[in-house]
């Protein structure tokens, strides 16, 4: 009986011991810096074909060491050559269209500014002619005004001399009177007779004139339709111009995408790496998308981890963080966190107790600094977050 009290009392004494060991390690661990296991990873480039076509060459395999721009493969390129060719004969096809064009539509505005001075001009003309009516008119008006004045002082001097004409027979005046009456009648009578004819002569000339106006208007109307159609005509031909133009420049863009495709014969790495797949051998046939290489950026390492609810508080971006690798005991790897996940990676049905929240976990991510590049991608580290 004594023995079996002993068992238990030191079996309870090993039970109490362990439990509270195993609290002092959970009080540890919570106290402690936070983080977790990891997986490093490398930036992962695809470099894809962008045409169909037959690879009829390979320069890299896995494992080589290339450059940014360096030549990784060829594609078939007869068909994207042909289109080139195809499309530069009809950018100078296009170019040699322009030429003729643009010299008919400089030909066709100088005709059409020739024709419209013309047609100035003979406005102007007309204009002239119009004024010089006017102006025969107002002369033979002036005429007739001036015969019209001769008329009414001849009547009065015929009444006159039949006055004297009377008052002679009648002995009150003398002969040399009438003489004198008769004589101014006659005078008269002349200018009477020559302003007549200067008033019908003014009157012929302004009709004439009238019809010098009306000519020049007709000739002036007759131009500006010359000249209204010359414009027409520059125009059509201005908007020829513009189809050429347009036709070059459809031209030149379909060589531009001609030489894209060309260009995309050759494929090359955009950034330095390491080839980590080649997916394809010389002969195979691939299609718009299909991957050719995968190119791993050792200079650029990153690590995802995983930090509990309890720790999220204690992990910011910025914040310093040290990896250390199995393949490389007792070297620490420093970094900084890039990204904490707005979300936790695992969340229970129901967050009710403190261990059910302990259970919500959130990623992290962080860069390491690696200048030896003794990292790998898909190498297990051990991650802690030092803090700032």
């Amino acid at each position: 009986m004594k023995r079996f009290v002993g068992a238990f009392v030191v079996l309870s004494l090993v039970l109490g011991g362990l439990l509270y060991w195993r609290l002092w390690l959970q009080d540890a661990e919570r106290s402690g810096p936070p983080g977790s296991s990891g997986v490093v990873e490398a930036e992962r480039v695809i470099v894809a074909a962008r045409i169909a076509s037959r690879i009829t060459k390979l320069h890299a395999d896995e494992g080589d060491v290339v450059e940014a721009g360096q030549l990784l493969a060829d594609l078939d390129c007869s068909e994207m050559d042909a289109l080139v060719s195809q499309a530069e004969a009809q950018v100078a096809a296009a170019r040699l269209a322009v030429e003729p064009v643009r010299g008919q539509a400089e030909a066709a505005a100088a005709q059409a500014e020739a024709v419209r001075r013309q047609a100035e001009a003979a406005a102007a003309q007309a204009d002239a002619a119009q004024s010089q009516a006017a102006a025969a008119h107002k002369q033979a008006a002036a005429a007739r005004g001036q015969a019209g004045a001769a008329r009414a002082q001849r009547e009065n001097v015929e009444r006159q001399r039949d006055r004297v004409a009377t008052l002679t027979a009648e002995s009150v005046t003398t002969e040399a009177d009438l003489e004198t009456v008769e004589t101014s009648a006659r005078d008269l009578r002349y200018r009477v007779g020559a302003a007549a004819s200067s008033a019908s002569a003014a009157q012929l000339s302004a009709e004439a004139v009238d019809g010098q106006a009306e000519a020049a208007r007709s000739q002036a109307g007759a131009v500006e339709q010359q000249a209204v159609a010359a414009e027409r005509q520059a125009g059509a031909a201005s908007q020829q111009v513009e189809v050429v133009r347009a036709q070059l420049a459809v031209a030149e863009a379909g060589l531009v995408r001609a030489k894209v495709g060309q260009a995309e014969c050759r494929l090359t790495a955009p950034r330095a790496g390491v080839v980590a797949v080649r997916a394809h051998a010389a002969g195979d046939v691939v299609l718009p998308g299909t991957t050719v290489f995968e190119i791993l950026d050792p200079t650029d390492v990153r690590v995802r981890f995983y930090v509990t609810n309890a720790e999220l508080g204690r992990v910011a971006p910025g914040m310093r963080v040290g990896a250390t690798a199995d393949a490389h005991p007792g070297t620490t790897f420093g970094g900084v966190v890039r990204r904490v996940a707005e979300e936790a990676e695992f969340t229970p049905r129901s967050v009710q107790t403190r261990d059910d929240r302990d259970r919500l976990v959130y990623e992290v991510e962080a860069r390491l600094e690696d200048p030896r590049r003794q990292l790998r991608s898909g190498m297990p580290v051990e991650v802690v977050v030092k803090g700032p």
